[in-house]
């Protein structure tokens, strides 16, 4: 079967996933450019995938990334019951202290910081 665009299949997907809504539990990491879940800084969509009325999922086409991806919204993870983020090292330790003050525009793992529990490893 030949692959399909992301967007062909987002409504088969999204009909999945909303009976499940709210998530229980959300892991996730982040980057050093403080993404997460595919929400890159910059990248085309972000802010309709930020805002509180975005649609369940969204379809990203960063340039740092070799293929699209899709990606929940922020308003769906950052309402998951329970939220987790891994980070490791100083680097992405010092990414997340550069996010607390930023709009979720420019550091997108700010948009789901609210009572979430932190995960960091040295």
């Amino acid at each position: 079967m030949p692959a399909r665009d992301p967007e062909e299949v987002l409504a088969e997907i999204e009909a999945q996933i909303i009976p499940e809504l709210p998530l229980s539990v959300v892991l996730l990491g982040m980057g050093e450019d403080m993404h997460t879940a595919s929400l890159f800084p910059g990248a085309a969509g972000l802010g309709a995938a930020l805002a509180s009325g975005a649609p369940v999922l969204s379809v990203f086409r960063p340039d740092s990334q070799p293929e699209a991806r899709i990606s929940l919204s922020a308003p769906i993870l950052d309402g998951a019951l329970s939220k987790h983020l891994v980070i490791y090292g100083e680097s992405k330790k010092k990414a997340l202290y550069h996010a607390l003050p930023l709009p979720p525009e420019q550091a997108p793992v700010q948009a789901v910081l609210t009572a979430i529990t932190v995960h960091w490893a040295p």
